[in-house]
């Protein structure tokens, strides 16, 4: 399914897109106490940014998968050691091409949200060996929205779903995850500085106006919706 929004970050190879950005996940990855890690997936993996740090910094085994073809071929382009056990998939957090528990752990950057949120938790509790951990940051309602609010934000970013932070956490209870920890970070959805850039040689105008929309909404003073960090373990 087409989403302008994805496209956009696709066509201009942005990395680190999700709230927060890179800082956020080293910040996380320092706070956040982990059982051993051997094998792990990134859903969403962009342009691959999270996952080089992650094999770099802790040495593990990381599957990235996008359901963007350009979002795989830019990350695949990032690699420099060609050896390093990291790959990068074209692959649908819906309908995932892993056999049963065979991650110790998930992470989702800003992704869920723009999936089948059902059908995606059931694929990644299945893919989750148990006791394993998902850490998912997703864009989370921070009060009631007007039908107006809604609009906007399905429109500008091709959401079908909305969730306040106590829905997000009966999805993932839903889904086969016995517990969930919630971290709220004030920043909200505040821009953070782009500074990981990979565009493709060819930009349709559309994208820029919509990079306008987006800028001007995370700029406004009242937001209804910021995000919040789930750490769900199996």
């Amino acid at each position: 399914m087409s989403n302008d929004y994805l496209d956009l970050l696709a066509q201009f190879g942005i990395g680190g897109a999700h709230p927060g950005g890179l800082p956020l996940t080293k910040k996380l990855f320092q706070e956040l106490e982990l059982p051993d890690v051997k094998d792990m997936l990134e859903v969403g993996c962009g342009t691959g940014q999270t996952a080089v740090y992650l094999h770099e910094k802790f040495g593990w085994n990381v599957t990235g998968i996008d359901r963007h073809p350009v979002m795989v071929e830019k990350a695949n382009s990032r690699l420099q050691d060609p050896s390093a056990p990291v790959q990068f998939l074209e692959s649908d957090a819906e309908n995932l091409d892993f056999s049963d528990e065979c991650f110790d752990f998930i992470l989702s950057e800003s992704v869920l949200a723009f999936t089948d949120i059902t059908k995606s938790l059931v694929e990644l509790s299945r893919v989750l060996k148990d006791d394993g951990y998902l850490l998912a940051i997703e864009m989370t309602a921070d009060r009631a929205l007007s039908e107006e609010a809604f609009d906007e934000i399905s429109k500008l970013y091709g959401v079908a779903k909305v969730l306040h932070e106590d829905g997000w956490e009966d999805y993932f209870k839903k889904a086969g995850f016995s517990t969930v920890e919630v971290y709220y970070t004030p920043t909200g959805l505040e821009e953070t500085a782009v500074s990981d850039l990979n565009p493709s040689k060819q930009l349709d105008e559309k994208l820029f106006d919509l990079w306008d929309q987006h800028t001007a909404w995370i700029l406004q003073d009242d937001r209804p919706i910021s995000y919040r960090v789930y750490l769900c373990q199996k």
